[in-house]
């Protein structure tokens, strides 16, 4: 069974509870048997409480599950049935399926990966890759119009880009209609622009919505995840209009200070997972990515503590 720190947030608990459901550790999970787990292993106790007795004791854990139910809830309500986990009945919650159920599997147990560290490193397909083809996905359906994988992890491009970074860039400006600088003779790698999204307006012209974005399955990183200003100041593409800057993670906003998504440093459009599978369902994945998602979430359920 996945650890759950002394420390852990009310998120972090919702998180652990869905990784529970998404691995098919438990059919179902109620507050009373999150209860008595934490009680069990208990969280940080004050002094008083622990002086109460085991009355307080079951008091202070069940107000951590019900927290961890609450944020559980939330999710459920906003996403509707695009969220794999559903309430039962008031206090009972279970691993429903649904249209987007092998997505929320594969993101469920990457927040695993993130939670246990090197204990789940490895595994194939890449889940780097898988999640950088997600993140084309979301980023194609969030400005509803065309979107490629530019990053170039496992030594490739999507939908048939050139390996070389200025040979890619002259192709991506072509497709978009939009015009090349020419600046860039040399080089790989991708920018940091690992999926590039585009709306066009079938005229053929320069000119439209553009979105730039980074994927990263390493917990914190997102917010150190901003594209070169070279994308924005037309050093790359000569945008008539600058693109939109957007970073994709695993984890879900709500661990998160809001103070994080107030402006200042931080100024992407942000991709937690839960957006992610707000705009997606398991039809919409590509059929191969999808059995590489499938793959790999069998793997690391392997991979999950007893």
């Amino acid at each position: 069974m996945l650890p759950l720190k002394l420390d852990a947030t009310a998120v972090h608990r919702a998180d652990w509870v869905e990784i529970q459901l998404a691995s098919n550790g438990v059919p179902s999970v109620s507050i009373d048997e999150f209860t008595d787990y934490l009680r069990e292993e208990p969280a940080d106790y004050s002094d008083d409480e622990e002086r109460s007795g085991d009355d307080g004791k079951w008091s202070a854990a069940r107000r951590l599950a019900e927290e961890a139910f609450e944020e559980i809830r939330a999710r459920a309500g906003w996403l509707g049935d695009r969220y794999p986990i559903q309430f039962e009945e008031l206090e009972v919650i279970s691993w429903s399926g649904g249209v987007s159920s092998s997505l929320y599997q594969f993101l469920a147990l990457l927040r695993a990966k993130q939670m246990l560290g090197g204990a789940m490193s490895g595994g194939t397909p890449d889940p780097g890759l898988l999640f950088e083809e997600l993140v084309t996905h979301a980023t194609k359906a969030y400005v509803g119009g065309l979107a490629v994988r530019f990053g170039v992890a496992d030594g490739h491009r999507g939908a048939g880009l050139p390996i070389d970074l200025p040979d890619a860039i002259d192709e991506m400006a072509r497709r978009m209609h939009e015009m090349p600088t020419g600046l860039v003779t040399t080089g790989a790698g991708d920018m940091r622009a690992d999926s590039i999204a585009w709306r066009p307006f079938g005229d053929r012209r320069a000119g439209q919505l553009t979105m730039v974005a980074q994927a990263t399955i390493t917990e914190g990183e997102w917010q150190m995840k901003q594209i070169p200003s070279k994308w924005e100041d037309g050093r790359l593409i000569q945008f008539v209009a600058n693109p939109l800057p957007a970073v994709a993670f695993v984890e879900s906003m709500s661990l998160y200070s809001m103070d994080i998504f107030r402006g200042g440093d931080f100024r992407s459009v942000p991709f937690d997972r839960l957006r992610i599978v707000s705009l997606l369902t398991d039809d919409a994945i590509k059929p191969g990515i999808l059995q590489g998602m499938k793959d790999w979430t069998f793997w690391a359920i392997g991979k999950l503590p007893e």
